[in-house]
């Protein structure tokens, strides 16, 4: 399955370049601090997920720009955060960059919001554990007419969670942390190197 969609997002990428090569409204990328996922070493694992959105492995990204103020965003993220779990995340959001916008100024500061959805998977269990996860974005993108290199913070706002073990039930609740005992709110980072077509 993970192959099936990783070829169909590249097949995805490859025939948008083909449709739309004159106009750069398109752009494919990586979330280049996922990357750090494959560093095995103690406390890795809880940096690498604090700098890279809690995207582990290969994290790619693709969007629309509809105006100059705005982005659509697309996100697939797959990869291993420790030697026990899978996880598999699918992001969707919009970003708004209403200083631009409102013509306060040129800065390509933006803020926006996604919805994610997110299976960690047991491998030592065979137990899923499904997320659906609210969060908003705030940051900066710089831009050429070839690359965009975007640096955000991401903060979570709320969790909707089950799971395939037996005898739970699904949950719910505001989750702005996944270190609570020593962050109660603690935004995640994530660095975009993309291709615009």
């Amino acid at each position: 399955m993970r192959k099936f969609i990783f070829g169909l997002v590249m097949v995805l990428i490859v025939f948008s370049v083909a449709i739309f090569p004159q106009e750069k409204k398109y752009y494919a990328g990586l979330n280049v601090f996922a990357l750090s996922s494959f560093i095995e070493m103690d406390g890795a694992g809880m940096i690498g997920s604090m700098i890279s959105n809690s995207e582990y492995g290969i994290s790619l990204n693709g969007g629309y720009l509809p105006t100059k103020n705005s982005i659509l965003e697309g996100r697939i993220s797959i990869g291993k955060p420790n030697k026990i779990y899978w996880a598999t995340q699918l992001h969707f959001g919009y970003n708004f960059f209403a200083l631009k916008h409102f013509g306060i100024s040129e800065m390509n500061l933006y803020a926006g919001g996604f919805l994610k959805f997110y299976d960690l998977f047991n491998s030592q269990t065979s137990i899923h554990y499904f997320n659906i996860i609210p969060y908003v974005t705030v940051g900066y993108l710089w831009n050429s007419s070839d690359f965009i290199f975007d640096l955000r913070l991401n903060q979570t706002l709320y969790a909707v969670t089950w799971s395939t073990q037996e005898h739970t039930k699904a949950g719910s609740g505001f989750f702005f942390s996944p270190f609570k005992s020593w962050a109660p709110v603690l935004p995640n980072l994530s660095f975009n190197v993309a291709y615009r077509f």
